[in-house]
């Protein structure tokens, strides 16, 4: 009895499958259509996603960043052509992502200056293959930007703007933002691009620049390197690789004018210095001549070079303190001075003290920001109100620096000045004349 009671249950069991898959397949039969046309359109929506879209490629490039090493000895005028050894990454990455150096890339590339050609679904920017080049002769307003929309064709190109005007190529045209001139280049067919529609876009150079400024990447390449990875995210290999090699250079020339800069004003300081010197030395030699022929003096006793030479090492002491003394004063009035508020400071003048260089060398890359600026943008930039405060700031923090330094100098120079006279005391056994000799060369030497 219970094999025939569980083969009941089994076709029971198999009845209601079968009814249960025949509901299904009434219920749901009528949605078949549309799953199919919903494959079909996301296949045709895939299909125009890969056929339309423009493709993104990522152009790099790695920058060294060099470090001036340099020993001890190395110390000379060879020195006013070098910045410190001592390089903040974090600030050449700034420098690097910054408007100023950008806006020199748009004007050395006239990125400020793009054509596109409108195709059938999509309008793409061309660079490197232009068809033609806009001249502007004469722009009502640079301060705005402005598109022309043209129909080229062989040797003259319609104007929308004016009613697909009809104009030869490098001839003059006047519209409402000014006169221009478009100069055909023969070597480049217009069977190449996809239409004969075009569009020209200007942009002024800070507007240009700004639009550009973000599209730049730069990162270290690890903790301890001092290479850095420019990258850039463009639709045109070309104008990606131009612009991320030309950022490069810029940065380079950059260096190298604020350098020639800097040793500008240092051997300008240098010059008066030596003009001041000629004199003194010329005088001082007239003396030791007129005293050495109306004396009739002609060598010294070796007792008094002896004294001569511990008298003149004392004396050549005193005097480079004296000189360091005299460029700190000078350093000191040259940054009261209103007129050098917005000016670099010389360096490597001879004094070398640790706490003063780092902060001379802020103080000029802040005034170098500050003129780069300036002269882009012009003196009503924003960014300026930062910069001057820094400056300021770093003025402050010079001037009481400076007064520091003095002070030990003059210390410094106190205890030169009581061995100098310990110095003085031996040279009271010399005789009278062969003192004074010795005098008017030790002032020669020096």
């Amino acid at each position: 009895m219970a094999e025939s009671y569980n083969g009941k249950l089994e076709l029971k069991s198999e009845g209601e499958k079968e009814f249960i898959l025949k509901e299904f397949l009434l219920k749901y039969t009528r949605f078949i259509p549309w799953v199919f046309l919903s494959i079909v359109a996301c296949l045709i929506l895939a299909y125009t996603n890969l056929r339309y879209a423009k493709p993104i490629y990522r152009v790099s490039g790695k920058l060294f960043i060099n470090k001036d090493s340099r020993s001890k000895s190395n110390s000379g005028l060879e020195d006013i052509f070098m910045f410190g050894d001592n390089i903040n990454l974090s600030n050449e990455v700034q420098i690097l992502q910054s408007t100023p150096i950008t806006a020199r890339v748009v004007k050395t590339l006239k990125l400020n200056q793009a054509y596109y050609n409108k195709g059938n679904v999509i309008t793409s920017r061309i660079y490197g293959v232009e068809p033609f080049k806009l001249a502007p002769i004469k722009i009502n307003d640079s301060s705005k930007s402005f598109s022309i929309a043209i129909t080229a064709l062989e040797k003259s190109f319609t104007l929308y703007e004016q009613g697909n005007n009809e104009v030869p190529y490098n001839s003059e045209f006047q519209i409402g933002s000014g006169i221009f001139r478009l100069e055909r280049d023969s070597m480049v067919p217009l069977t190449i691009f996809n239409t004969n529609e075009f569009i020209v876009s200007y942009q002024p150079l800070e507007s240009a620049a700004g639009s550009l400024v973000g599209a730049l990447q730069v990162a270290p390449v690890n903790d301890q390197s001092s290479i850095l990875l420019l990258s850039m995210e463009t639709e045109n290999i070309k104008l990606g690789k131009d612009f991320v090699n030309e950022i490069m250079m810029e940065y380079g020339r950059m260096n190298m004018e604020d350098k020639r800069k800097i040793s500008q004003i240092t051997i300008q300081f240098i010059d008066e210095r030596l003009d001041t010197l000629k004199e003194e030395l010329g005088s001082v030699e007239g003396n030791l001549l007129t005293y050495k022929e109306k004396n009739e003096i002609y060598d010294l006793s070796s007792q008094a070079g002896l004294y001569f030479d511990q008298l003149s090492e004392n004396n050549k002491s005193l005097t480079e303190k004296k000189v360091q003394i005299s460029i700190l004063d000078y350093l000191f009035n040259y940054l009261k001075e209103d007129k050098n508020h917005f000016k670099i400071v010389p360096t490597n003048l001879g004094i070398q003290e640790p706490t003063l260089g780092p902060i001379i060398l802020d103080y000029n890359r802040f005034q170098l920001q500050r003129e780069n600026i300036t002269r882009t943008t012009g003196q009503y930039n924003p960014a300026l109100i930062e910069i001057d405060a820094n400056i300021s700031k770093l003025r402050e923090q010079l001037l009481e620096t400076l007064r520091n330094v003095r002070q030990s100098y003059q210390i410094t120079e106190s205890d030169i000045q009581r061995q100098l006279d310990k110095a003085k005391t031996k040279m009271s056994s010399v005789p009278s004349k062969e003192k004074q000799l010795l005098d008017i060369e030790r002032q020669q030497k020096i």
